[in-house]
Parts: C-alpha cells; structure tokens; sequence
C-alpha cells in the first residue's frame, strides 16, 4: 500500500538469541535524586549468555556516546545497556553481533508505601492488594558516583513468595517487602510481610482506590471485633465481683487466666485496628 518494504534477515543462533518484538520489561526505584535502582528487567531473548550493564546520562549527553561495549573481567562481551536520564530510562542498547541497535522498553518504577496489585501472584489468604515496605537494593547507578558509596546492597526481609514467569538477568532478582492487606471476607487478620516479585505487583489509582475500601471493610470489622470482646470482658468482671467471696483457689486462677488472654487479644485487636494505609500515589 505504501511502496516497498525494506527488510534483511539475519541468522540466530543461541548465542545470538532471539530478540521478540514485545517491549522489554523494566522495573525501578528513583532511590534518591540523580540515583537509579535497578530492580528487574524481562530478557526477551533465548540465548544463554546475556549480560547487562547500567549507566546514568548527563542531561545533554547522547545516546551515540555509550555505544561502544567492552568484555567483562570474565571475557564476556556486554550484550544489554540500560541508560538511564533524569530518573528514568532513557533506552535500552543491544549488542548483536557487534551491531549495536536501541530496543523497546516499557519502564515501571515503584514507591515505598505504593499501594499495589498482587492478585496474579496468587498469595495467601487470596490477598488482593499489598503496601510496599521496603525496595532492596540492586543495582545502582548515579550521576555522580560518589554519591553510590551511600548505598550497599540488599536482600528482601521476608518469606519469598511467588516467582517471575519470565526470564531474567540472574543478579536482579527483583523480590519488594510488601505487607498483604488483610481480606476481610477470607481472614480478618493483621497485615501479613512477605516478599513478592515485582513484576508480579500492577500499580494504578483504581487499583490503590479498591484497596483503601478493602482495608476500611477490614478495619470497621476489627473494630467491632473490639467492641464485643470489651463488652464481655465487662461482663466478665461484673460477675467475678459478685463471685470473689464464694470462689475457690482454682476458680480464682482460670478466672485469672481468661482475662489475662482476653486481654492481650484485645491489645492485639486494638494495634491491628489502628494500622494505617499511607497514601502514595503511583
């Protein structure tokens, strides 16, 4: 329909790879100005080597002066560069067969205290929705690199849930600390920590709205839960009052007993009731 069609063909092999047409996966933290924390990236190729290398852009720097890719100190060639500028990535650098080409991206960075959705990771007590905790450390890159000695890398803090679906660079890992909101319908608990891959994670202000409602349905049930074991505590020690001349040793310690536990499930009742959402919007 429009002229002809400009094409070549190109072999692949396994140490090539194959490139799919699909953006590339990119998730990251802007940990702090000038300083990018890489987290994960999806590999959209087959090959069995594919390493990457992550540089931070001066505001007029070009794309042309970081073509040139070097071997490893293991003698492997560099086969993905990630640039990153003013807190995002910039573009994506592949080496093939010493051809140097940009590839298609689709970045996503995360907040700690970001309200997510972690329903296709498929986690305990049917969780919907998470808060992030904490982001570990990965790999780093900043404008000025003196600033990179502020930082050492870190590992996630809880029980690793879920796994990536797609292939990844080994050394980014990309698990974020999370606490599950609690699903009022399936286990009015308190919020569970755990570890999930962020690729696994959907951020987006309806997602976030959904949550503050689901925590809220949460929260008003905890809070009835409350009221009813304070009642009968009241009622408890109403009778025991009347009782105390005409009780036994035995009766006094498992009367004891009974508040001392109501007690301390009423404390932690009252924490869990007043545990908050920050809002971060995405």
């Amino acid at each position: 329909m429009f002229g002809p069609v400009d094409w070549n063909a190109e072999k692949v092999d396994d140490e090539y790879a194959f490139l799919t047409v699909t953006p590339i996966e990119v998730y990251g933290q802007e940990l702090a100005d000038d300083v990018y924390n890489l987290l994960h990236v999806h590999i959209p190729s087959l090959g069995e080597s594919a390493t990457v290398d992550l540089r931070y852009m001066k505001k007029y720097d070009e794309t042309e002066k970081f073509m040139k890719f070097e071997k490893d100190i293991t003698g492997t060639m560099l086969k993905y560069r990630i640039l990153i500028q003013n807190g995002c990535v910039k573009t994506i650098l592949y080496n093939f067969r010493g051809k140097i080409r940009e590839l298609g991206f689709r970045e996503t960075k995360f907040k700690v205290g970001e309200i997510v959705d972690v329903t296709r990771a498929k986690l305990p007590d049917n969780a919907l929705y998470a808060r992030i905790t904490a982001i570990p450390i990965q790999t780093l890159a900043a404008l000025d690199s003196e600033k990179l000695k502020a930082f050492e890398r870190t590992a996630p803090n809880y029980e690793l849930m879920s796994f990536c679906k797609s292939r990844y660079f080994e050394e980014l890992q990309g698990f974020i600390d999370v606490e599950l909101i609690p699903n009022a319908e399936e286990k009015p608990d308190k919020f569970k920590p755990v570890s999930v891959p962020v690729c696994e994670c959907v951020k987006g202000i309806e997602g976030h709205k959904k949550a503050q409602a689901l925590f809220q349905k949460w929260k008003d049930k905890v809070t009835s839960k409350c009221s009813a074991l304070v009642t009968q505590l009241k009622q408890r020690l109403d009778e025991l009052k009347s009782k105390m001349g005409t009780m036994n040793v035995a009766e006094k310690k498992s009367s004891l007993e009974y508040l001392q536990s109501s007690d301390a499930e009423l404390m932690t009742l009252s924490e869990n009731e007043s545990n908050g959402v920050d809002i971060v919007f995405p």
